[in-house]
């Protein structure tokens, strides 16, 4: 009976080398899919920020061609502009010149001194459409 508890014991004990190598390996492979389920996670997140980031330039380059086109818009009003001050000159001096013939003071007339109102108007306007102009072309911080 000797030599059967003997390996007995011995075939234990290879069983509790094995089970402590396959606890071993399970350990590894829990270890390892943790790793993965938390690269999985990094990556999507990634990946959303991603498009996140995507959206977020389509926006900005679509305000960029609306700013763009407000831009022009803002250069073609102000040549038009330029031009009103012109015809109003223009209307001041008929004016004048119809007052001049009948004695009459310009200033005396209503629609003479806002015209010059106006001017004044249309002055501050280009100052505007100047300092936009500058402005819509300043860098944007990104």
């Amino acid at each position: 009976m000797k030599p059967d508890v003997k390996r007995i014991l011995a075939k234990l004990s290879e069983t509790k080398v094995e089970l402590a190598t396959e606890k071993v390996e399970l350990t590894f492979v829990m270890d390892a899919n943790k790793l993965i389920d938390e690269i999985d996670d990094s990556s999507d997140y990634i990946f959303k920020l991603g498009s996140n980031i995507d959206g977020a330039m389509a926006q900005i380059n679509s305000l960029v061609d609306d700013l763009s086109k407000l831009n022009q818009d803002l250069v073609d009003a102000g040549k038009s502009i330029d031009g009103d001050i012109g015809e109003i000159k223009s209307v001041k001096d008929k004016i004048k010149k119809a007052a001049d013939g009948i004695g009459a003071d310009p200033k005396s007339i209503k629609v003479y001194n806002e015209l010059d109102d106006m001017i004044g108007v249309i002055k501050k306007a280009k100052d505007e459409a100047s300092f936009w102009a500058k402005e819509s072309k300043r860098p944007f911080k990104i």
